[in-house]
């Protein structure tokens, strides 16, 4: 169970890729992105990367794109989904696309000063 779960966070140097992937994903749904960084937060267990996403496309092609996006083989997190009203066949959604990364404990050496 473990490994699956970790298997389906990405790691750092993965993020890189996560960007062209969802890309990927609008391109199947035959939908025009725009992405966008937002600033990242962080707790004491994990970091949170969100994305600013806005699609267009129809109300079908976008609700196909958030699909894919939900069986993803990374968990993120859809939040925020505004949908506006389709004017002739194309709608604008926004949202956020969230993935977090476990920021993992460095071990104390014994007896060490600060």
């Amino acid at each position: 169970l473990v490994s699956d779960f970790e298997r389906r966070l990405p790691t750092s140097r993965e993020l890189r890729t996560l960007v062209g992937e969802i890309e990927s994903m609008a391109n199947e749904a035959d939908l025009t992105i725009t992405v966008d960084n937002e600033n990242p937060m962080r707790d004491a267990r994990k970091e949170t990367i969100p994305y600013s996403v806005t699609a267009y496309g129809s109300f079908h092609q976008i609700v196909t794109f958030i699909n894919l996006l939900e069986r993803y083989e990374r968990y993120v997190k859809v939040s925020d989904l505004k949908i506006d009203e389709e004017d002739e066949g194309i709608s604008e959604a926004s949202f956020t696309l969230s993935t977090f990364v476990f920021i993992e404990e460095t071990p104390t050496v014994a007896g060490a000063q600060s």
